[in-house]
């Protein structure tokens, strides 16, 4: 079975311990989450693991073939409509364009975008729109696992329920694996099936524990993951990592 796996990763900036001695692994269909206050290094920890960004000590893992990268914002090319962004991954692909394109048309309306959007540009998509092409593009790569750097903190509530249902099915049926990073409990509890949790206040950030999920993410409703926040609210080394 693939997997990630980081070992004892360290990194330092200007001399200051951002992340210390931290292990954690990822296998194939798994959905894990990475929670923190802001600067506790989630971001790093996320560079490290894809391995854009070296680490100071330790050692990366991966056995993933294909990765794909969604970030906190579209970052769609503004000269190119909905799904001349969504292929532009795969222009080296040596694939039939109108192949690629129906896929791409395939992917948008899976993710909830409509034919009418099609031959819309970045500046006249929503902002929950333009995070649908963002992980179209991503997942047209049919990637072993995906990268996600809080892709849903600008959206409204429903607009996230909505992407949440549709991520975590297409997900499974096509076995990804995913690692994500955020701040919001709901986003965790209602994706995740294991939370890591790092802590900015000891010398570097450790990840204190972890919790796992086995209730189906499908079967999740409110009332679920209410009580489930309130549990992890709850827990004195969570509240202490997030001053609660």
């Amino acid at each position: 079975m693939e997997s990630l796996e980081l070992k004892k990763i360290s990194f330092s900036y200007n001399d200051k311990k951002i992340l210390d001695d931290i292990s954690l692994s990822i296998k194939s269909k798994q959905i894990v989450s990475l929670l923190g206050v802001s600067g506790s290094g989630k971001t790093t920890l996320l560079e490290i693991a894809q391995q854009s960004k070296s680490q100071e000590s330790g050692k990366v893992i991966n056995s993933f073939k294909n990765l794909s990268f969604v970030f906190q914002e579209p970052r769609l090319l503004s000269w190119k409509n909905v799904i001349e962004n969504i292929t532009f991954s795969l222009l080296e692909i040596k694939e039939d364009k109108k192949v690629l394109e129906q896929k791409a048309k395939d992917i948008a309306l899976a993710l909830g975008l409509a034919k009418e959007d099609f031959a819309k540009y970045p500046k006249h998509l929503s902002g929950g729109m333009a995070q649908r092409v963002s992980l179209a593009r991503a997942l047209i790569k049919s990637p072993d696992i995906l990268f996600l750097d809080e892709p849903f903190s600008a959206l409204d509530i429903g607009t996230k329920k909505e992407i949440f249902k549709i991520m975590i099915e297409l997900c499974k049926k096509e076995n990804i694996a995913i690692f994500f990073i955020t701040h919001d409990f709901n986003e965790a509890v209602r994706l995740s099936d294991k939370i890591l949790f790092l802590d900015k206040k000891q010398s570097g950030s450790v990840i204190k524990e972890s919790i796992i999920l086995s209730t189906p993410q499908n079967k999740r409703e409110s009332k679920y993951v209410y009580q489930k926040m309130v549990e992890l609210l709850e827990n004195e080394k969570i509240k202490n990592i997030f001053d609660l």
